[in-house]
């Protein structure tokens, strides 16, 4: 409990500490919240079959230094083996480096890469009401992806790599 009680304060700080950077004539200073759905888990194995057919994913970001963001993770999952149920849950921490200005992209298209870090909370239950919490531990992440903007601030997203709860994420990107 120690464990999680300080991931999530981390993830609070990360998430409400900014660094100064210097003004330009387009300010680089966002948040970024996105709302998408995840596919083909890294923590089931042969056997598992899924209850959800997709992981639902939150994220939130926020400008921390130029190019870099950091925020926080949640994701679910929920799968069947047999006759066991296993519920998933993931809290992490993660950073992006934005390739934009490097890249000398247009402001609507958003190429990143990024680790994150976090505890997986995972509980098995069985067709008669028994359950316990099992395998619960550190989880992590490497990923990379990339946003399109199709109006000022809302867009659409996909990554990919071995993150959260799955290997691949899609969804909706707004630009607070």
């Amino acid at each position: 409990m120690k464990k999680f009680t300080f991931l999530i304060a981390a993830i609070i700080t990360c998430s409400l500490c900014k660094a100064q950077t210097t003004t330009t004539t387009e300010s680089r200073d966002y948040s970024f919240f996105s709302a998408g759905i995840g596919f083909g888990t890294p923590y089931f194995g042969y056997g598992y079959t899924s209850s959800v057919p997709v992981n639902p994913t939150l994220t939130y970001e926020q400008t921390v230094a130029d190019e870099i963001t950091a925020g926080g993770e949640l994701s679910y999952a929920r799968n069947k083996l047999y006759d066991l149920s296993v519920n998933t849950v993931y809290v992490g921490a993660r950073a992006s480096y934005h390739f934009g200005a490097l890249m000398n992209l247009k402001s609507n298209l958003d190429i990143y890469g990024g680790v994150g870090a976090g505890y997986v909370i995972v509980n098995v239950s069985d067709d008669e009401g028994d359950s316990a919490t099992a395998s619960s531990g550190v989880g992590y992440g490497l990923y990379g992806g990339v946003k399109y903007y199709f109006a000022k601030s809302v867009g659409v997203y996909a990554e990919a790599g071995y993150q959260s709860l799955s290997y691949l994420n899609v969804g909706l990107a707004f630009k607070l």
